[in-house]
């Protein structure tokens, strides 16, 4: 049996919907971490992202945590 690419086995997203799910995806993390980002408890943690990528992708998608200071 061959295996097919994944591409040819199910729906290949544009980039649009992929920045949509990243955005959504991110959105979710921070739900769940109470707008944390660092720590082993935080949204980076949840997505396995380094708090500073986490924080440098939020900037470009204008979103702020949830946390209050």
């Amino acid at each position: 049996m061959k295996l097919q690419p994944a591409a040819v086995c199910g729906s290949v997203l544009s980039k649009k919907e992929i920045e949509h799910r990243d955005r959504e995806n991110i959105l979710r993390a921070l739900k769940q971490s109470r707008g944390k980002i660092y720590g082993p408890d935080g949204a980076a943690a949840i997505l396995g992202l380094k708090p500073t990528t986490l924080t440098s992708r939020m900037k470009r998608m204008k979103l702020q945590s949830t946390k209050s200071a």
